[in-house]
C-alpha cells in the first residue's frame, strides 16, 4: 500500500535518527512511502494561537502537495490538525471536499504499529518514563507499553498531563510552560527512568530544553525509536 509519509517539523530539524527509525517502521508493516520534499508545517501553531487566516494559507498549501494521497502522519497532534481542523476551516469553500478527503485519507501511528512485526521486543529492557501526549494520546496506548514485557513502565502521578509545550505556551507563558515541564522532568529522574517517553516530538524537544535550562541530565525517546528496536 502507497502512502505519502508527513515529517513534523520538530523531528525533521532536531531528530532525523527517529525519522529514519520511522521510515523503518513503514517497511516493517509493508507500507510504501514517499516524502514530498515541499512539504511543511501544518499549521497547527497558528492555530493554536488563533491566527486562522495563516492557518488557512498553509492549509490550502497543504492541500496541494498531498492532494488526493493516503497520508501517514507522525504526530498526533499533526494528525489531528489534517483530520479534524482542516475540514473546519475549509467548511463552506472551495477547499472543502479536498479538506474531507485529506481528513479521511489521513491515519496516524496507531495503524502503522498495528501492522509490525515486533520479532524482538523481548529483548528491549529498562526503565521508561512514558508520557502521553495530552492533546490526543494514541488509542490503545496500553496494549503497546504490554509488548515490551522486559521494561519498567512509569507513568506520570497525573497519567494524562500536559508537559507545557502545548497550546504556543513556551511562547505566551514561558515560565508556566517551564514549571509544568519540570515537574514531568524531577519526577522521572526521582523514579529513576532511564529514558523519558513521548509520543510527539513537539512534547520531546520542550522537555530537552527545559532540562538543558536547568542544568538536568535526561534522555529521551520517541516510542517510534523503542519499536524500531524491537523489529
Amino acid at each position: 500500500m502507497s502512502f505519502s509519509l508527513q515529517i513534523p517539523c520538530v523531528m525533521q530539524h532536531f531528530f532525523p535518527e527517529t525519522m529514519a527509525n520511522l521510515i523503518k517502521l513503514c517497511a516493517n508493516a509493508k507500507y510504501t512511502v514517499t516524502i514530498p520534499e515541499n512539504q511543511t508545517c501544518c499549521g497547527l501553531p497558528y492555530f493554536e494561537k488563533g491566527e486562522l487566516k495563516a492557518a488557512k494559507s498553509i492549509g490550502e498549501y497543504n492541500l496541494s502537495v498531498f492532494g488526493q494521497n493516503q497520508l501517514i502522519s507522525a504526530s498526533p497532534k499533526c494528525c489531528d490538525t489534517y483530520s479534524l481542523k482542516y475540514p473546519k476551516i475549509f467548511n463552506n469553500t472551495v477547499s472543502h471536499n479536498e479538506s474531507v478527503a485529506l481528513s479521511k485519507n489521513t491515519i496516524g501511528l496507531e495503524v502503522l504499529f498495528e501492522k509490525l512485526n515486533l520479532d524482538n521486543a523481548h529483548s528491549v529492557k529498562g526503565s521508561y518514563y512514558f508520557i502521553q501526549n495530552c492533546q490526543s494520546s494514541l488509542p490503545n496506548q496500553e496494549a503497546y507499553l504490554s509488548k515490551f514485557r522486559d521494561c519498567r513502565w512509569i507513568l506520570p502521578k497525573l497519567h494524562s498531563t500536559c508537559c507545557g509545550a502545548g497550546t504556543c505556551m513556551p511562547v505566551t507563558n514561558r515560565e508556566y510552560a517551564s514549571k509544568m515541564a519540570l515537574n514531568l522532568i524531577r519526577e522521572a529522574i526521582d523514579e529513576q527512568a532511564d529514558f523519558i517517553v513521548t509520543v510527539d516530538d513537539i512534547c520531546r524537544k520542550h522537555l530537552q530544553n527545559v532540562a538543558l535550562e536547568n542544568q538536568l541530565e535526561i534522555k529521551t525517546l520517541h516510542i517510534i525509536d523503542l519499536f524500531a528496536l524491537a523489529l
